[in-house]
């Protein structure tokens, strides 16, 4: 997929989620451009290894956010879109584990990850809560 730029068609009309979105967009695009050495010509393990840990670190903040609404408006999906962050916040330490070890050449694993996640969850099962959240006065 390559850098990403944020859509409308992206929003999940609450705006505090929407603007989560928009800083991990940001991660993923510097994420993104140090895969393809976009900085300095070739990918630099360290630089890679950094926007993984940051992304590592604001997606476990965000989830947190999203989780936090879920309970607190007993979202009826939230066993379900719980299962699903578990899953993906242990793909990206499983991710940033690898490759802070040393191991080579998994880049394209790295973005094909990155595009399924952008493309299923943020743009599939999180529009799911926006009816709940607007129901509950969050816009």
């Amino acid at each position: 997929m390559g850098n990403i730029t944020w859509q409308p068609s992206y929003s999940v009309d609450v705006k505090i989620i929407d603007l989560q979105h928009q800083k991990l967009f940001s991660i993923l695009n510097t994420l993104y451009d140090e895969i393809h050495g976009k900085s300095n010509d070739k990918a630099s393990m360290p630089a890679v290894e950094n926007a993984l840990l940051d992304l590592k670190t604001y997606v476990a903040f965000h989830f947190a956010e999203e989780e936090k609404f879920f309970k607190k408006f007993q979202y009826e999906k939230a066993v379900e879109h719980i299962a699903q962050h578990h899953i993906y916040e242990e793909k990206i330490n499983e991710l940033h584990d690898r490759y802070s070890n040393g191991e080579q050449n998994m880049e394209n694993e790295i973005i094909d990850f990155l595009d399924e996640w952008i493309l299923n969850h943020i743009n599939i099962a999180d529009k799911q809560y926006t009816q709940c959240f607007h129901e509950h006065g969050l816009f």
